[in-house]
């Protein structure tokens, strides 16, 4: 890299951003249509130097107050519906739990 201070980005890796420090960059070229892909060799804070990996240029941001906003705003989001599927799966269990029961509960029929 020919830049003399670390680069700081944010990188979306699924559905999230996190910051993280531009330690290399290279062109690749893709292997199925042979267009050149500019990538980026991350390495994630708070993160070891085992989680480093290479990304497309594509799945980063500069690091300004704009995108930490978005930062929070995805992060706001996502645990906002991991609460709701974690309760929709609780209401399901406690419904399944319900209808276990009340089989139990109902006396057994000869023949049904």
């Amino acid at each position: 890299m020919t830049e003399e201070q670390p680069r700081k980005v944010l990188a979306y890796h699924g559905p999230l951003l996190y910051e993280a420090e531009v330690l290399d960059t290279q062109d690749h070229v893709a292997p199925n249509d042979g267009k050149s892909v500019k990538m980026v060799r991350l390495r994630y804070d708070c993160f070891s130097s085992h989680w480093d990996e290479w990304v497309p240029v594509s799945l980063t941001l500069e690091l300004n107050e704009k995108n930490l906003q978005l930062q929070k705003d995805r992060l706001k989001e996502f645990n906002r519906t991991a609460k709701r599927r974690a309760s929709k799966a609780d209401s399901e269990q406690v419904a399944g739990a319900a209808a276990g029961a009340l089989r139990l509960a109902q006396p057994h029929q000869p023949g049904g």
